[in-house]
């Protein structure tokens, strides 16, 4: 994309996602090198990078109305089936309807 083309999202996207490789670098430093080695006494790593991006997201979405829709309309109880499994068969038990 030419510098003509770009748009004010177009950049705030591109700034978000750098700030989430910044995190998400920092965060796979610390889970490593402190989590797994239980040296982090209850303390959390990057939180100002997270902070930073969190932030960044948080702006985009504010300035996205139409995306702020699309989520919450995904997130509409009538919908709530989908995530917890409701529309799934049980397992081991297949559908009559469904035998040759």
């Amino acid at each position: 994309m030419s510098e003509q083309q770009k748009t004010p999202t177009t950049t705030a996207t591109n700034a978000c996602l750098e700030k989430k490789a910044m995190y998400d670098q920092c965060f796979d430093v610390w889970y490593r090198d402190v989590f797994l080695q239980n040296k982090s006494q209850g303390k959390l790593g990057c939180q100002d990078l997270y902070k930073d991006y969190s932030a960044c997201v948080t702006e985009e979405l504010q300035q996205d109305a139409s995306l702020v829709q699309s989520i919450r309309s995904e997130m509409n109880p009538s919908h709530t089936g989908r995530w917890i499994g409701k529309d799934l068969p049980e397992v081991g038990k297949a559908d009559p309807s469904k035998r040759k």
